[in-house]
C-alpha cells in the first residue's frame, strides 16, 4: 500500500500552549494510524514547532497574508500537491473575534487543494459567532465542501450547521484527549498554579484577595504564562500586589511543552482561565477552579463530575478558592479515559473517511479559484505595504497592532 501524506494546518508556531499541544496530539495520532506516513505542518516558525512542541515533520513556514507566506509559497503548493489529505485543526480556527485574518489564514492552502482535487477535513473545531460577512461566506463554502467536519462542543457544531446547513457534523472531545498524560511524572510540590488572561481580566484587587487565600493552603504560587504576552501582563499586575504576597509568587514561562505540563501536574490545585490548562488539570487529577471567560471553558468543565468549581471572572473570590483547596484528592481517570477513547474513535473515523472524501465539481473549483484570486491579490498588496512599512519603521503590522504579522 502506498504510504499516505498529510498536511496539518492549525494555529501552530507562535507559541501557544493549547495550539502546540493540539499540534503534537494530531501529529502523533496520525503517525500511530499510518506509521509510514509523510507529514507536512504549516507553522509560523518551524523552530517553535520543533523545540517547544517537540514535533518532527516537514515544516512549511508562513501564514497568509504575511510576507513569509509568499516567500515560501512554492513549498505550500508542494505540500498541498503531495498530500492525500489536508487536516485543518484543532482549536478555535473559525473565528473573527481577535484577528480579522484568523480564519482566513487557514483556508488559502485548502482552497489550492480544491483546485488540485485534494480532500480536506476539519478536526476538533471550536467556532465563535462570526460577525463579519466575508468569514461567514468563506466558512459556508469551506464547511460545505469538507470531506468531514469534527467539532469539539455542541455550540460550535450548531453554529456550523447554521452557516453551512450541514447535518453530518461529528461531535467529540477536544483533541487534547487524543492521548493521556504520561505516567512518569514527579510528585506533588507545595505550590498552587494560577493561569489567567489579560482579556477579559480578573480585577486586580479581587486577584490579590484570591492569592492571599491560596497562600493559606500552600507556601508559594506559580503564575503560568501560556504565551509570551502573558509574562508582561503578569509582571505588570504584580507591581500592584502587597510585598508579603508578591514575594511568594513566581512567573513560569517554560520553553517547551513537556515542562509546561510538568508544572501543572506537580501543583496542589489550579485556578485557571485557559481551556487547555483546565483540560491538563483534569487529566492530572488536580482540584480546579475554572474561570469561565468563554463558553468553550464552561462547556468542558460542566461535564466534569467532581473536583471542579466554576465561576466567571467577576465572581472569583476567596470562598471559591477555599472550597477548591479543601477538595483533597480527586480522581478523573475513568472520565478522562472515556474522553480519550471517544476522541480517538471520532478522529480516526474522520481521517479514514477524509482520505476517501468527495471529489469536487467544476463549479466548486471555479468558486475556489475566485476565492483564491481575491485573497492572493489582497495578500500581495498587504505584503508590499508590509515591506514598505518595515523598511521605513522596522518590524510591524500594516493596518493595526498584530503580533502575528
Amino acid at each position: 500500500m502506498r504510504r499516505k501524506t498529510f498536511f496539518s494546518i492549525g494555529f501552530f508556531g507562535f507559541p501557544n500552549l493549547g495550539d502546540e499541544l493540539l499540534c503534537l496530539r494530531v501529529t502523533r495520532r496520525i503517525r500511530k494510524l499510518y506509521p509510514l506516513s509523510k507529514l507536512y505542518i504549516m507553522t509560523r516558525n518551524s523552530l517553535v514547532s520543533r523545540d517547544y512542541a517537540g514535533v518532527q515533520a516537514n515544516f512549511v513556514e508562513g501564514f497568509w497574508p504575511s510576507p513569509k507566506y509568499f516567500a515560501n509559497f512554492p513549498r505550500h503548493v508542494k505540500a498541498v500537491a503531495d498530500s492525500d489529505l489536508i487536516v485543518i485543526g484543532g482549536g478555535g480556527l473559525i473565528s473573527d473575534k481577535y484577528d480579522r485574518h484568523a480564519f482566513l489564514r487557514h483556508c488559502i492552502d485548502p482552497l489550492i487543494g480544491v483546485l488540485l482535487n485534494k480532500p480536506y477535513v476539519f478536526v476538533g473545531l471550536g467556532v465563535t459567532e462570526l460577525k463579519k460577512r466575508l468569514p461567514v461566506s468563506l466558512a459556508s463554502y469551506m464547511v460545505t465542501w469538507a470531506a468531514e467536519v469534527y467539532c469539539r462542543d455542541s455550540q460550535s457544531s450548531d453554529r456550523l450547521r447554521r452557516i453551512a446547513r450541514r447535518d453530518d457534523i461529528v461531535l467529540g472531545p477536544d483533541l487534547a484527549f487524543l492521548s493521556s498524560l504520561p505516567t512518569c511524572v514527579s510528585g506533588v510540590r507545595d505550590y498552587a498554579l494560577i493561569n489567567i488572561r489579560e482579556d477579559p481580566p480578573v480585577e486586580v484587587q479581587r486577584l490579590i484577595t484570591v492569592c492571599g487565600e491560596m497562600l493559606k493552603h500552600v507556601s508559594r504560587l506559580v503564575f503560568l504564562a501560556t504565551e509570551r504576552a502573558d509574562v508582561a501582563y503578569f509582571r505588570r499586575i504584580l507591581t500592584g500586589f502587597p510585598e508579603d504576597i508578591s514575594s511568594k509568587i513566581e512567573i513560569a514561562h517554560p520553553d517547551n511543552l513537556s515542562d509546561t505540563i510538568q508544572i501543572v501536574v506537580s501543583s496542589k490545585f489550579v485556578v485557571a482561565c485557559r481551556l487547555h490548562v483546565n483540560i491538563l488539570t483534569v487529566m492530572s487529577n488536580k482540584p480546579l477552579l475554572a474561570i469561565c471567560y468563554e463558553d468553550k471553558v464552561k462547556q468542558f468543565v460542566s461535564q466534569i463530575p467532581d473536583g471542579v468549581i466554576i465561576c466567571n471572572p467577576e465572581e472569583v473570590d476567596e470562598k471559591c478558592v477555599k472550597h477548591v483547596a479543601e477538595f483533597g484528592e480527586v480522581n478523573h481517570d475513568q472520565h478522562v479515559e472515556q474522553l480519550c477513547q471517544k476522541a480517538q474513535q471520532e478522529f480516526d473515523n474522520v481521517i479514514f473517511k477524509g482520505l476517501y472524501g468527495r471529489k469536487y465539481s467544476a463549479g466548486t473549483r471555479i468558486e475556489a479559484f475566485i476565492w483564491l484570486a481575491y485573497f492572493m491579490s489582497y495578500g500581495v498588496i498587504y505584503t508590499i505595504l508590509a515591506k514598505i512599512k518595515r523598511s521605513l519603521l522596522g518590524k510591524g503590522p500594516v493596518f493595526r497592532k498584530n503580533k502575528y504579522d
